[in-house]
């Protein structure tokens, strides 16, 4: 009974809530990141005449949005950017740099292409990014300042910087990261690959301490089917409830990100928001439930298998 139980844990631990949990995480940070691009949208351009105090040499102007296009980079943490009217300094320090996809035009539901969005927005640290072409765009959104004369955005403790960095027509970029701004799986993420194989050479080991007893052989049965969860989408025939649960979960993503623009275009548009919420709700479910069952199917055949080899 001890050793079953054993089992249980291990693989509801590391096949379910560890990666669960990096699902939940995942989840969380992009509803947060939606939050912030939705807010960003909604402010004020930063312009030539913003008002401020005279005599002030060091000035907090308020919350700002701007695009424009890297100018020169100063040092290692300082960006130049440049529009027709206005050039402006960021400072990088610490600052998040999402990467927006090459621009595909944003249609009435998204991008034309019915797979969109295939490629999904990628977020890094300015210090991890080596080298941008001069000319390449930016959109920068947060607290602005006056300095000596010169505007700089500068991000707070509660007042990060968003900037997105990307090609093509400025006016969509925002509608372009809410579209592109979800992962495609939020359950396989960093968490889910380290619990995966933590998983399977624990119920390995098991397996081999249980198939020394002659009274646990069962049980040896099971760890080892279980070791070989993860891959037994991967054999046929559960390979083909696969590629099935792949197409549903891709057509929920897409659902999910029809439903961001339509709130961000135009918030009276909520009750057909809310339809393509369900809709992609509903598809996710199927995914998932195609995929549970090619994995009982594949681990019954398995697990058939190994008892009468090993039993």
């Amino acid at each position: 009974m001890q050793q079953l139980v054993l089992i249980g844990l291990i693989a509801l631990t590391c096949y379910l809530v560890i990666p669960g949990i990096g699902a939940v995480l995942i989840r969380r940070s992009r509803r947060a990141f939606r939050r912030r691009v939705v807010h960003a949208a909604g402010l004020r351009a930063l312009s030539p005449h913003v008002s401020g105090r005279i005599g002030v040499p060091i000035e907090r102007l308020g919350l700002f949005r701007f695009a424009g296009s890297l100018e020169a980079i100063q040092g290692q943490n300082t960006v130049w950017l440049r529009s027709p009217t206005l050039s402006v300094a960021v400072k990088m320090d610490g600052e998040r740099v999402h990467m927006v996809p090459a621009e595909g035009e944003v249609a009435a539901d998204g991008p034309e292409s019915d797979g969109a969005p295939e490629h999904p927005l990628v977020a890094l640290r300015w210090r991890k990014l080596h080298s941008i072409a001069e000319g390449t765009g930016f959109s920068v959104a947060g607290p602005a300042y006056r300095e000596y004369g010169k505007l700089v955005f500068k991000g707070e403790a509660a007042e990060p910087l968003l900037v997105l960095v990307y090609d093509g027509d400025p006016g969509s970029v925002y509608e372009r990261a809410l579209w592109y701004g979800r992962r495609r799986n939020e359950y396989w993420n960093p968490l889910t690959l380290p619990s995966l194989v933590l998983g399977g050479v624990l119920l390995g080991s098991v397996a081999y301490g249980l198939l020394n007893s002659p009274f646990h052989h069962s049980l040896a049965v099971l760890a080892i089917t279980l070791a070989a969860l993860p891959l037994l989408p991967l054999l046929p025939p559960g390979v083909l409830f696969l590629l099935v649960y792949r197409r549903l979960w891709k057509r929920g993503r897409r659902k999910r990100a029809e439903r961001d623009l339509l709130l961000f275009r135009d918030p009276s548009l909520a009750k057909s928001a809310l339809d393509r919420g369900r809709e992609a709700l509903l598809c996710e479910s199927l995914a998932l439930t195609t995929l549970l069952s090619g994995l009982v199917l594949n681990a019954y055949l398995v697990l058939n298998a190994l008892t009468r080899l090993l039993l």
